[in-house]
């Protein structure tokens, strides 16, 4: 059983503070989490760019 689309709309808006500040958190998040993995990657690479050990054992 589904709400009715008036239902939904209706707590949308009732509940707009909520979910934006939800929305804030889970937009951070994702940025921090694609902010290291491209630091992650970056250091990664230049560590088997200087290490040709490190360069064999990973690639």
């Amino acid at each position: 059983m589904l709400p009715s689309p008036n239902a939904v709309a209706r707590a949308f808006v009732q509940e707009f503070p909520a979910l934006m500040g939800h929305a804030r958190i889970t937009l951070s998040e994702a940025f921090l989490g694609l902010a290291l993995g491209i630091l992650t990657g970056f250091v990664m690479a230049v560590l088997m760019d200087r290490f040709d050990r490190l360069y064999q054992a990973f690639y």
